[in-house]
């Protein structure tokens, strides 16, 4: 029940208790068959468990607010509204995604769904404004919205994708921007930017199923709520103790805070952050994979868990540090009213850890899983608002209180639709080279394969060195699913080659000398050798 409840936790699955049935909510699409079989097996318990806890038991709907001139932001929200006020101009925040489009698409029918989407939606008619020296958030009841018009003989990911992607200003809407692109090989190329104050990624996927199902013109069910509801009833009295409670938490866990992570750099860092970035790729074989699934499930772990104690392995040895702060997204999403809501509901959370050379592996997997499950549970507790009560002293060239960032995602979002023109997703990503943080792996798992991705800073480091780092992360996994008695001390980092390179090509064997003879009587034979030869500069003088 213990590694349940943990896994349940930490994957993002909520139960509830409706009267005698159990709810399961699963924003992510996390709960996979063998869980749901282990769900199902210790149902009744979860029930009893549930029925015992008076803070479970009682479910309680989210409240419809109101309408007013203008609405509280959400916690999120407010942190993305400082960050845009340092810099509007920044493209950091955009999201910007590439659709690639089966067949010839109708303008006229995507316009009519964008602009169904958007009534279907509120926060797509959102805008930002400070009322008395305040962030409010105003819907509006209609916002002009327009399909844009590209046919290029450019690449996509070139001129036109850079003239599409461009700062949004908060105060005018929609935060939404849309274009269709033709290439000279005659197909399309459906092209979506949204600034993240109004979407995540989870929301993305929502947007893009509901605008699928309104271009084949099918109708939707109406929404009881809207992400202001949400917004008004997280700064609302019950949820901000909540909050309170959660600062504890965090406040207790940085009660004294870790260096800073140096990992090897290419270059100095700029004074700046800049956000100029670029990711490089690579898949596990699928016996590597599977052998790390099966040391999870011995260790009653989780495959998140065990990628991240390899990313921290990792970054241990490259910095040379045994304490420091790995960041992790998280959804936000703990309430099962929000599972068709479109917003802004991510945040970001640090987990420490301190690693001991002399603890065996799965002893600290077995340190690091409820580390994990602790902060999990206090996720509602915002980034921005943690750095402020931990007085972290900021610096514009670091991101405060950490700079690398792990991910691990085990669901593909599938959008398609059975029409002459149809969307799918992922057949160009983004597109955008921006770099939040020194160093970010996404892991994901797709089709019984584990896909890595590095997204690094290239202020920071050259694609050789992130190469290399991929390099020292996979066999860090080979070493631990073969050996997880072993001490961390004793874990396999460099690959052969680099490893015979440092130690014999950059160090050769030792040169005989004449060991009958001074320093001074070896200084003087290259004198009598090479008489013309410099031998001291100094201050522009030569001898």
């Amino acid at each position: 029940m213990e590694e349940l409840i943990a896994t349940l936790a930490e994957l993002n699955i909520a139960v509830k208790l409706r009267g005698s049935k159990l709810d399961v909510y699963d924003p992510d699409g996390n709960l996979s068959a063998p869980l749901l079989s282990s769900l199902k097996k210790h149902k009744q318990e979860i029930i009893s468990l549930l029925a015992d806890l008076d803070s479970g038991a009682a479910y309680t709907s989210i409240p419809a607010v109101d309408q007013k001139p203008f609405y509280a932001l959400s916690s999120a929200q407010k942190r993305l509204y400082f960050l845009y006020t340092l810099d509007p101009s920044s493209l950091a925040y955009n999201m910007p995604q590439i659709q690639h489009f089966e067949g010839i698409p109708d303008k006229v029918k995507l316009e009519k769904a964008f602009n169904l989407l958007i009534d279907r939606h509120e926060i797509l008619r959102t805008t930002f404004h400070l009322q008395e020296d305040e962030p409010v958030q105003k819907v509006h009841a209609r916002l002009d919205f327009s399909v844009i018009e590209y046919s290029t003989t450019d690449t996509l990911t070139d001129r036109v994708f850079h003239d599409f992607v461009r700062p949004f200003n908060l105060e005018r809407g929609p935060l939404l921007r849309a274009a269709i692109v033709t290439l000279p090989d005659g197909t399309h190329h459906l092209m979506i930017d949204m600034h993240h104050i109004i979407t995540d990624g989870l929301s993305y996927n929502i947007m893009l199923r509901d605008f699928m199902s309104l271009y084949r013109g099918q109708p939707l069910p109406q929404l009881r709520l809207q992400y202001r509801d949400f917004a008004e009833w997280q700064q609302g009295e019950a949820q901000q103790k909540e909050m309170a409670r959660q600062k504890e938490f965090w406040r207790s866990e940085f009660s004294d805070l870790p260096p800073v992570l140096d990992l090897p750099q290419d270059h100095e860092r700029p004074q700046v952050k800049t956000y100029a970035g670029d990711t490089f790729e690579r898949q596990l074989d699928e016996a590597l994979y599977a052998q790390l699934k099966s040391l999870a499930r011995r260790s009653g772990s989780t495959m998140y868990t065990v990628l991240l104690s390899a990313f921290q392995i990792m970054l241990s040895r490259l910095g040379r540090q045994r304490d420091f702060v790995v960041g992790t997204p998280v959804a936000g999403r703990q309430h099962a009213d929000l599972e068709h809501m479109i917003g802004f509901f991510v945040n970001t959370i640090p987990i420490r850890m301190s690693l001991d050379g002399d603890l065996t592996y799965l002893d600290f997997l077995k340190k690091l899983q409820p580390k994990v499950v602790d902060c999990f549970a206090n996720q509602l507790f915002q980034y921005e608002e943690m750095v402020d009560e931990l007085k972290i002293v900021r610096d514009s060239g670091r991101n405060p209180l950490f700079d690398v960032l792990f991910t691990f995602e085990n669901f593909v979002e599938e959008a398609t639709a059975a029409t002459a023109a149809t969307a799918s997703e992922g057949s160009g990503g983004s597109g955008l080279q921006i770099a939040k943080f020194d160093l970010s792996l996404l892991t994901s798992e797709s089709g019984g394969l584990l896909q890595l991705q590095f997204e690094f800073s290239t202020d920071l480091f050259e694609q050789k060195t992130i190469e290399r780092f991929t390099a020292y992360y996979e066999n860090i996994l080979r070493s631990i699913v073969a050996h997880p008695n072993a001490k961390l001390s004793s874990i396999k980092f460099l690959p052969d080659a680099e490893r015979q390179h440092l130690l014999h090509t950059l160090n050769p064997s030792p040169t005989a000398y004449p060991t009958d003879k001074t320093l001074v009587d070896l200084f003087e034979a290259q004198v009598d050798k090479n008489p013309k030869n410099t031998a001291i500069v100094f201050e522009g003088r030569s001898w």
